[in-house]
């Protein structure tokens, strides 16, 4: 097999390939008959020496796994409530999905790694904030509620309480419990 190209700047046939790419210095491009000559390679091999080509999954199948890997670093975040055990129990997931797609890149698939890996890290540690933050209003609103009905016996003391925890909140959760309160004091038709 003989390719016929130029190699020379000044065709203008270079072209920035993932071999381009350099930490130190500029990155250097290929030329299209070197791209074309490493295509031809991969076929030859391919039809020669019953090497693998690369095939993938299709764009919904590819969302599906990434899906699916998200599903599990929340799933791992909700079963474990250590830290220190999800940080490592993430890190053997991570690993697991690498090596999945490893394997599969041995017999020829290329699968999403990068993505997969994130959606698993950031489910995982958006989960426990996510639920930390919703469990912090629902006790709000128990005490707020609660403090509603100490006023209705002891008017005084419930007010004072209520000014107090307004005052150690932030500005969102004063809005939050003023929205409480007169939700509270409607349905006690408390003035």
């Amino acid at each position: 097999m003989v390719l016929i190209g130029s190699t020379a700047e000044s065709v203008k046939d270079l072209f920035q390939t993932p071999y381009s790419s350099s930490i130190f210095g500029s990155p250097k491009q290929m030329a299209g008959v070197t791209i074309h000559a490493n295509i031809t390679s991969q076929i030859l091999s391919a039809a020669l020496h019953g090497r693998p080509m690369l095939r993938v999954w299709s764009q919904g199948v590819d969302c599906l796994w990434i899906l699916l890997c998200c599903f599990v670093g929340a799933a791992l975040s909700w079963q474990v409530k250590s830290p220190r055990k999800q940080v490592i129990i993430v890190i053997v997931a991570a690993s697991g999905v690498g090596a999945i797609a490893y394997v599969a890149f041995l017999h020829g698939w290329w699968i999403p790694l990068v993505p997969s890996i994130i959606g698993l890290v950031v489910s995982a540690i958006t989960l426990p904030i996510v639920t930390t933050i919703h469990l912090e209003k629902i006790q709000l609103r128990q005490t707020v509620e609660l403090l509603v009905a100490i006023c209705k016996e002891q008017p005084t003391a419930g007010q004072i309480a209520i000014e107090y925890l307004k005052q150690a909140e932030s500005q969102e959760n004063q809005v939050f419990i003023e929205q409480i309160i007169s939700d509270s004091f409607e349905e006690l038709n408390y003035p």
